[in-house]
């Protein structure tokens, strides 16, 4: 009887542990493979901008954030095509009382795009009470020659340094990205 009372104890001290924290990118799923989630790019050089709506019957989306590098990144691979470019990332925003509906968003991304992983879209997370959906069939973030996903570690990055505590709003989550904002 011991053994299930440990179990019980370990379940709910484990699941009130991660009450509020961040869930950023299942590394381990095969649409990321090859993402090299330790990539660092200054985060000076990125930007966001924010538009907000009511949700509908229709569209239950509050609305929808894209980040992108402001200054353009020149990796060298592709001198024939002008190599320097702008990655860059956009996502649905949901209420955490909507996982179904978002989730079932990405799910017919991934199947309906016409890419592969790791250009496939479908990208959903969770920060706080709010879960991020890329709705865009094919990213625009990574690049063949070199095997490198700009876009990715960046959102991973600025996502896993909120303060979960700090968020009671849309508006306390978006203060906190610590990227400059192109309102």
């Amino acid at each position: 009887m011991k053994p299930i009372y440990l179990f019980l104890i370990s379940f709910l001290f484990t699941g009130l542990n991660t009450i509020g924290q961040t869930f950023i990118y299942d590394t381990t799923d095969n649409h990321y493979a090859g993402v090299d989630f330790s990539f660092k790019d200054d985060l000076n050089y990125w930007s966001y901008k924010l538009h907000t709506r009511k949700p509908s019957k229709k569209d239950q989306s509050i609305g929808y954030i894209n980040f992108w590098r402001t200054e353009k990144w020149d990796d060298n691979t592709d001198k024939e095509f002008h190599s320097a470019w702008n990655p860059g990332i956009g996502f649905e925003i949901y209420n955490l009382k909507d996982s179904s509906v978002a989730l079932k968003i990405s799910n017919q991304t991934r199947l309906l795009s016409s890419c592969v992983p790791p250009h496939v879209g479908g990208d959903y997370f969770i920060s706080g009470n709010y879960i991020f959906v890329n709705t865009v069939s094919c990213t625009s973030c990574y690049r063949g020659k070199n095997k490198t996903d700009y876009c990715r570690p960046t959102i991973y990055r600025i996502f896993h340094s909120i303060d979960q505590t700090k968020v009671n709003s849309l508006t306390d989550l978006i203060k906190q990205l610590g990227i400059k904002s192109n309102d």
